[in-house]
């Protein structure tokens, strides 16, 4: 599984939100407010995506402790996985 573009997403979570994220600001106005909130929400999208890894390698290690290697085999190929 590929890293997702978080930029991408934190655009498209912004749309729903307001178009203009997305769609740019006209001349007359300031962009530094719409890139600091996209930057912010793809920061959180980030930290989510890590989290969630971190809980992943948090369990695949309760799982594979005394395992067999096959599950050892298993537990790096997962792991592997999110690089």
């Amino acid at each position: 599984m590929e890293t997702p573009d978080f930029e991408q997403l934190a655009r498209t979570i912004l749309y729903g939100v307001d178009a203009k994220v997305v769609e740019g600001v006209t001349k007359d106005e300031d962009t530094a407010p719409v890139i600091a909130t996209v930057s912010q929400v793809e920061a959180q999208l980030r930290y989510l995506w890590n989290a969630r890894g971190a809980a992943d390698i948090a369990r695949l290690e309760d799982l594979t402790s005394g395992a067999s290697p096959s599950m050892k085999a298993i537990d790096i190929a997962l792991r592997g996985l999110d690089r």
